[in-house]
């Protein structure tokens, strides 16, 4: 008995082909794109969150609040200085000298005070504690933070720090 590829049309023979061959296809093109490599390379970033007398971060560093009259207010922001966004920070406001109560408090990011118990938002301010934890701040932007100190004489110094725990992680795509 002798078999011939007579009895099968053309279209039939290419769709046995295709079928054959299909699949070892895109097996090759999963596993080519599963182990291509791609350039990476690092740049210079500067992290970092100061507390600053205004929005947009000219005089970086520690602020020094002193009382001129009993329950003064100050009115200061956390700014995101550096080139990079941050998942959180580490706020410090310490009693540098003078014993003294205070009241510090935090209106929304982005927002400013409209009076000392009121945000320009029309929220409540958020009592903050004086050694916390800030929330993510995109380059550039800033939190409001108000203290009143409630004798006059006393010394107040708010400082900040971002440990690498609170940078955003890297992201790679491979296409």
């Amino acid at each position: 008995m002798k078999r011939t590829l007579g009895k099968y049309s053309p279209g039939v023979i290419l769709l046995a082909l295709l079928t054959l061959l299909l699949p070892t296809t895109v097996y090759a093109s999963v596993t080519a794109k599963a182990s291509n490599s791609s350039a990476e390379s690092f740049t210079t970033v500067i992290f970092s969150v100061a507390p600053e007398s205004t929005t947009n971060g000219s005089a970086t560093g520690v602020i020094t609040w002193t009382a001129p009259a009993n329950n003064s207010n100050f009115f200061a922001y956390f700014v995101n200085t550096g080139t990079i966004s941050v998942t959180a920070f580490s706020s410090t406001i310490t009693n540098v000298s003078g014993n003294a109560g205070n009241t510090l408090d935090s209106c929304p990011i982005g927002t400013t005070y409209s009076t000392a118990t009121l945000c320009s938002d029309s929220s409540t301010p958020t009592t903050l504690a004086l050694i916390a934890t800030g929330p993510a701040l995109t380059v550039g932007q800033w939190l409001p933070i108000h203290i009143k100190i409630n004798k006059i004489g006393a010394v107040f110094s708010a400082g900040s720090t971002v440990s690498r725990s609170q940078i955003r992680a890297g992201t790679n795509t491979v296409a």
